[in-house]
């Protein structure tokens, strides 16, 4: 199983600890951008180094076969001052995009609130929180024994 976590830059720790356990648990984390000592979106990055970064991670999401994207409330969101860039629904679009052309279409997994009307979409597969993804992941239910195999 290849994943790509989707998520606001601001929660680079919280998602690498995740990447972590999928790693623990067998799985080829394939995004990168959470990862220590990897690429950071910043003001010191120049023109050619976004370009860069985004080429790689998209072709990060290619490769993977399961996209979990981690929303925010947007009722809440705005008034917390979380700095956010939107690159995960890029994330989302293009993997949406992908699965249209794709034999085998890669599972996409929403962790968090309805941010917005694609998360509602058929065949996406909707947890509140992270122990409740991991919890159906590791109970095997939803399909995910047949797809820790891929």
């Amino acid at each position: 199983m290849k994943i790509y976590f989707a998520a606001r830059m601001g929660r680079k720790a919280e998602i690498e600890r995740y990447a972590s356990h999928m790693r623990s648990r067998g799985a080829n984390v394939v995004s990168k951008w959470h990862t220590p000592g990897n690429h950071a979106m910043n003001d010191a990055a120049d023109d050619c180094e976004r370009h860069d970064f985004a080429i790689d991670d998209l072709e990060s999401v290619e490769s993977a076969n399961v996209l979990i994207v981690f929303t925010e409330d947007p009722k809440t969101a705005h008034t917390l001052s979380i700095m956010s860039y939107g690159g995960r629904f890029v994330e989302l679009g293009y993997c949406l995009g992908l699965n249209k052309r794709r034999v085998a279409p890669a599972i996409i997994v929403i962790i968090g609130p309805h941010e917005n009307v694609f998360v509602y979409l058929r065949g996406v597969k909707r947890y509140s929180r992270w122990n409740d993804f991991l919890q159906a992941f590791d109970a095997g239910s939803s399909g995910w024994k047949a797809y820790a195999a891929l």
